[in-house]
Parts: structure tokens; C-alpha cells; sequence
């Protein structure tokens, strides 16, 4: 980040000669302070795509079954903060040379068991990005060797993992990936043993998920039960990291807003979408606020970043072809998913007629013969 600078003139009493200009730094925030506006800008960012279909599940609304609306609302902020959290890890561990877009990152960091942890695969990629060694020196379902050298120096570590090792510490298990995928598993143990040894610096001590999976017991931690309260308190918050972001009240001019080729397309899609008719404004307006998470009440008033992820989300659906989509986009308008039609039951289907039946028997019959009768009823 560039420091602002202010421009002092002085001039010495009696001194003639050119005015002297120092350039003087002007106050620059805190750490902290940055943090917070670096968080405000990752939630806005995070509300915008936790309800879209480019984020892993892991981070997307867990909205119970006939939920209420403040059930729904707690979901969802809880949503947004766990995607807020994986945006600004993402945004820590980046390089110049390798930058951790949000995206990126909600497709790789998860919380296991309280701990953030990341794809072995991917702790080997930012290892590599700053510049150090890793390379498999054996790969196979019973024993994987990968060795890593740190750049700059001549130190090479070497470890390997082997399914007795993975046997013994409990890890391989009859329902485990071990059991399923071995030499991947024993890779990402290797590897990420090999990366915490040469990039300690880089990664901070941060697991990976194929370690985290296996190191800790799924039943030792219970689910976390959010309350009114908890949503409350998590508001408060948000509302204290909007006033640092604008201080004044007034929109950020440097938020780019939708523009009128987008809205075009928005409404192209809800009307294939069949979202037509008498009231069909208050349905989009209601479906662009499930989306975007925040109520809107005019789409004048949706961000660029907001109307991409809303027109997304509608052009991946088909509601038509595939029953799936239908719930989709029912439960992004609030509204009831239709019936499914029901296939006709055997017993709704009325007997052959005697007539229709005596048809069939004289197709049927071989040449030169009466048909039979049908019990003895002609």
C-alpha cells in the first residue's frame, strides 16, 4: 500500500530564494485499522458470492428444513463470516508473485475441527510460488517419498509415508479416503510434512485438510448452536467495519455500480426464467436480495460485483429440465416448490373394455380359429 504524502512550504525569514518543499508523510493507519477495512471489503465480497454456485458447499448457507426468516437471516450471516474468515487467510498468505483471489481461496481453505486447513496440492503450490523445491521422488498405494529444498540453501528434506505408517497412527481406517485413494493420501501427508519443514515462514503453521480429516476424531466437537444473540453481536460488528469503510455516510465512489447492458440481461433472464406478470417486480426484487444477501429495494442500487453473481446464478438455471433447478430457484424467490406431477397408479388405469378385448384375442388368434372368449363372457 502506497503511503500518502502532504506537501509542506517553507519559507526562511529573510532568506530570499526559491520556496523549499518537503514532503512529509502524512498519518497513516494502523495495522489494525487496515485489518478492519480489509475485513469490511472481504464481507462485502463474501455476502455476494456465499449463495452463488461458484463457492463449495462447506461455505454456503445450512438453512434447516421449514426454517423462519430469523433462522434463514442467522444461517446466512454465519455464511458470510466463515467466508470472510478463508478471504483474508487467503489474502495474508499471498505473494506478488502468487495472489490468492477470493474465489481461490473459498475453493481450497476450510475449517476442520475449529483449524484452518488447505488442500496439500495447494500448500505445495504456494511453496513453489515462493520459490522453493518440491518434487516426488516415489508415488505409490503402499509407500510415496517426496523431498523439498528451500531456496537459497542446500537443505533438502526427504519424507516418505507408508501404509503401515498410516495403519499404525490410525489413519487408515476401512471408511477412509486411505482405503479408497492410498497413494494420493500418503502424498498429501508426505507432502505436506515436507512443506511445513522448507516454508515454515510461508504457510505459518497452517495443516492441511488430509491431515486435519484423520488427526482429530469428527465426534470430539459438537456443532455450534447460533442464537439471536450471536447474529446480534456479529450486526454490531458489521455495521462498526461500515462506518470505518465510510465514516462520512456516503457512498465509497470507487464501488463500481451495475450498469444498463446488466440490468438488461437480469430481466432477460427472469423472463425466461418465467418471473413475469402481475407482481413479478417484488418477486425479482425478493430473489436478487436472497442472492446478493441484503435486502434491495431498487436494482439501481446493486454493485457490479452484486449483479454478476445474481446473473450467474440465474443463467446456470433450468428449471424446466431439471427439477433441482426448480427448488433452486423457488427457494430464491421465497416461495413454494410446485408439486411434482404424479405418475399415474395402476389402479387409476380402467380395465379393457370386453369389446377391446375381444379385438386383441382375434389379432392374436392363428389363422382358422375363433378367438376364445374372455371367462366364458362373449
Amino acid at each position: 500500500m502506497t503511503t500518502p504524502s502532504t506537501t509542506v512550504s517553507t519559507v526562511s525569514p529573510g532568506a530570499p530564494g526559491p520556496i523549499t518543499l518537503h514532503q512529509q508523510p502524512a498519518p497513516r493507519a494502523t495495522g489494525l485499522a487496515l485489518w478492519v477495512e480489509a475485513a469490511g471489503e472481504a464481507q462485502t465480497i463474501a455476502r455476494a458470492l456465499v449463495q452463488s454456485f461458484f463457492v463449495p458447499q462447506a461455505y454456503k448457507p445450512n438453512i434447516p428444513p421449514r426454517a423462519s426468516q430469523e433462522e434463514v437471516n442467522a444461517a446466512l450471516e454465519v455464511a458470510i463470516a466463515n467466508a470472510t474468515g478463508a478471504i483474508l487467510l487467503g489474502q495474508s498468505l499471498s505473494t506478488p508473485s502468487f495472489e490468492i483471489d477470493p474465489l481461490t481461496a473459498l475453493q481450497n481453505i476450510y475449517v476442520v475441527h475449529g483449524r484452518p486447513g488447505m488442500y496439500a496440492k495447494f500448500k505445495v503450490g504456494l511453496a513453489q510460488a515462493h520459490g522453493h523445491r518440491v518434487t516426488d521422488i516415489e508415488y505409490g498405494p503402499e509407500s510415496v517419498t517426496v523431498e523439498g529444498q528451500r531456496k537459497g540453501t542446500d537443505q533438502v528434506v526427504r519424507v516418505t509415508i507408508t501404509m503401515d505408517d498410516a495403519k499404525r497412527a490410525g489413519w487408515a481406517t476401512p471408511t477412509s479416503q486411505y482405503s479408497k485413494v492410498p497413494a494420493d493420501m500418503l502424498w498429501a501427508r508426505a507432502a505436506s510434512r515436507v512443506v511445513d519443514r522448507i516454508a515454515s515462514d510461508a504457510l505459518f503453521g497452517i495443516a492441511s485438510l488430509e491431515e486435519l480429516e484423520t488427526d482429530e476424531p469428527a465426534a470430539s466437537v459438537a456443532p455450534a448452536r447460533v442464537t439471536v444473540e450471536d447474529v446480534a453481536a456479529r450486526a454490531a460488528v458489521a455495521a462498526a467495519v461500515e462506518a470505518v469503510r465510510q465514516p462520512d455516510g456516503e457512498p465509497d465512489a470507487a464501488v463500481e455500480m451495475i450498469d444498463e447492458r446488466t440490468w438488461k440481461l437480469l430481466n432477460a433472464e427472469w423472463v425466461r426464467l418465467d418471473v413475469i406478470g402481475p407482481g413479478m417486480k417484488d418477486r425479482r426484487l425478493r430473489g436478487i436480495s436472497t442472492l446478493v444477501g441484503h435486502p434491495v429495494e431498487a436494482g439501481s442500487t446493486l454493485t457490479a460485483a452484486e449483479a454478476d453473481v445474481v446473473l450467474s446464478t440465474l443463467q446456470g438455471l433450468r428449471p424446466a429440465e431439471q427439477r433441482a433447478h426448480l427448488e433452486r430457484l423457488c427457494e430464491i424467490l421465497g416461495e413454494p416448490v410446485p408439486d411434482a406431477p404424479p405418475a399415474p397408479a395402476v389402479d387409476d388405469v380402467p380395465p379393457p373394455s370386453d369389446e377391446e378385448l375381444a379385438a386383441a384375442a382375434e389379432r392374436t388368434a392363428p389363422a382358422g380359429e375363433e378367438p376364445p372368449g374372455w371367462g366364458g363372457l362373449r
